[in-house]
Formats: C-alpha cells, sequence, structure tokens
C-alpha cells in the first residue's frame, strides 16, 4: 500500500476517536436470548393450575403462601417480592410499593429494574393473606430475638434473613410443583401468569404496563399482546346488540326480519358447459370455502383462454 495511503487512514482514525457504537451493539445483541429460549421461558399457569399450586403450598410450605399470593396477585419478580419491607405495604389503600430487588449475583439491595418504582394493587385475598403473614412473623421474630432490621423484612427466612433463589428453588418451589403434579416452571411464570390474566379479564394494556413496571408500553404489547387479539375480535360480535335491530327492516306487523331469514335460498349450480345442475353434495364439493359459506371455485369461473 502506498505510503500516503496508510498516512491517510491514521489520520482519519485519529480524527474519529471515539467509542465504536457498533461494538456495543454487538455486545448487546450477543447478550440475548436465542428465540427459542424466549419462547421456552414466556411461560404462565391457567388458572386452575395456580389454585392447586397455592393449596400445595398451604400444606407443604406454609411459611410461602403469602409469598406465591403476592407474586400471582402482583406480578411481582422473585427478587422484588424477596426485598419488600414493611413499609411498602399500604395496608389502607391496599396497594404495594415496589422501589428494589434483591440481586442474588451481586448479594445485595439495588433499585427494581429499569429504575422505575411503581404501586401495585393486590387482591384483597392477597392482603388478607399478607397480614397473617406478618403476625406469624412478629411472633417467630420475638421468639428468636431478631433485630429492628430483620423485623422489617416481609419474607425472611428461618434466621430472619433473605432467602437466596437456589435454596428457593430446592427447598421450595421445585417440591411444590411435585406436589401439585405440574410439570417445571420457572418462579417467574408467576408473574406472567398475573399480566396474562389481567389482559384476558380485560384490563387496559396501559394500566397492566404500569402495574408489572415495564420501562414502555411496547415492552407490554410485544409480549402479551398477542394474548388479547383473540378477545378484541369477539367484541365485534357484541356489535349486534347496537347496530343489528336497527339494520333489520321492519314488517308491517311491527316485527323485525332477521337477516338469515332474508338470506336467499341457494340456488343449483351449473358448471360452465356441462348444461346440468350439480346434486347438493357435488355442488358442495366444488364450491365450499371453509368458514365462508357457498361461493363457486376459482377454476368454475375462469374464462377460457384465447387461442391468441
Amino acid at each position: 500500500m502506498p505510503t500516503d495511503a496508510v498516512l491517510s487512514m491514521a489520520e482519519e482514525r485519529e480524527r474519529l476517536q471515539g467509542a465504536n457504537p457498533a461494538a456495543d451493539l454487538k455486545f448487546f445483541l450477543g447478550r440475548q436470548p436465542s428465540k427459542r429460549g424466549r419462547k421456552r421461558d414466556l411461560q404462565w399457569f391457567r388458572q386452575e393450575e395456580a389454585r392447586g399450586l397455592l393449596v400445595a403450598c398451604r400444606t407443604l410450605k406454609p411459611r410461602w403462601f403469602a409469598f406465591l399470593l403476592v407474586s400471582f396477585g402482583g406480578g411481582l419478580r422473585w427478587g422484588e417480592a424477596t426485598a419488600l419491607t414493611r413499609a411498602d405495604i399500604d395496608w389502607r389503600r391496599g396497594r404495594i410499593h415496589v422501589q428494589r430487588t434483591w440481586s442474588e449475583s451481586g448479594g445485595r439491595l439495588e433499585r427494581c429494574k429499569d429504575g422505575e418504582d411503581r404501586w401495585v394493587t393486590v387482591p384483597v385475598s392477597t392482603l388478607a393473606a399478607l397480614q397473617a403473614h406478618c403476625e406469624a412473623m412478629d411472633l417467630e421474630a420475638t421468639l428468636n430475638a431478631w433485630t429492628p432490621d430483620q423485623r422489617q423484612l416481609v419474607f425472611p427466612n428461618s434466621v430472619g434473613g433473605i432467602t437466596r433463589y437456589g435454596a428457593f428453588l430446592e427447598l421450595v418451589w421445585q417440591s411444590l410443583l411435585r406436589k401439585a403434579g405440574l410439570p417445571y416452571r420457572k418462579p417467574h411464570a408467576m408473574r406472567h401468569s398475573y399480566a396474562t390474566w389481567l389482559l384476558e379479564a380485560g384490563a387496559d394494556l396501559r394500566w397492566v404496563k404500569d402495574q408489572m413496571g415495564h420501562a414502555s408500553i411496547a415492552e407490554t404489547e410485544g409480549t402479551y399482546g398477542h394474548l388479547v387479539r383473540e378477545r378484541h375480535e369477539r367484541h365485534v360480535e357484541a356489535l349486534d346488540a347496537a347496530l343489528g335491530s336497527v339494520s333489520e327492516p321492519e314488517e308491517a306487523d311491527g316485527t323485525r326480519e332477521s337477516f338469515d331469514s332474508r338470506r336467499p335460498a341457494a340456488s343449483p349450480y351449473v358448471p360452465p358447459g356441462t348444461g346440468r345442475p350439480l346434486s347438493a353434495d357435488q355442488s358442495g364439493r366444488e364450491s365450499m370455502v371453509e368458514g365462508k359459506g357457498f361461493e363457486p371455485s376459482t377454476s368454475a369461473l375462469r374464462t377460457p383462454r384465447s387461442p391468441n
């Protein structure tokens, strides 16, 4: 390479000093889970499955019953529920202040994901279970002489500290799934269940976004938006109540003629060039379009090509 060209390239690099945004993008993309991994992680419980899991928890691990209810009834991440303190519960308004999470890798409390605090409204049954749980923990704290800091934790372990995720999986979660006869799912599936149930019940997507603590509504829609499409399509049928009575003509006696009664009777289908109608069975095979009623097949409607 000519010397002048080498000097020119060196000068260009000197002029464009700074971080390489493409390198950062490559690093970011490399950390994303595969499509199969994202599909596998996005699992939730049907409501009857959740009830079975909760029954098993109340029988086998009653200490964790309120914890599961908070995860199912508030959509909290595992670390967020673990980091809850007594001051985070607004008993009068029936809500929980989610503002920190437990970092398993760092072994410390941190600000919650996305740096956003949020108030999560929880069901009355969850609030009642929380109250009973806190009363039980108060008795245990008195018997074991816990410190004031230990008494502030909503879900302490038996020595007044924070339970590690691995211990929860091995000692609590896996045994509950086996007891309930359910296939394995991560604890995060309780959070997915919360969002799924809300959307299927007709909750507004923007409100669910705030409850979940997502950074944007695009994140909520991209993760759960497909769950509400069928529900919205079913609502179209409800328009009959508002529009159907108007669109149907009124008879002389004051009654209205339904659309089905005005539907023309099916006429025998005569294929071109045959000169004779087909039977009902034959015409059905030729012209039925699944889910749409009777229409002539496209091959029957095609006109002969010109010799030219």
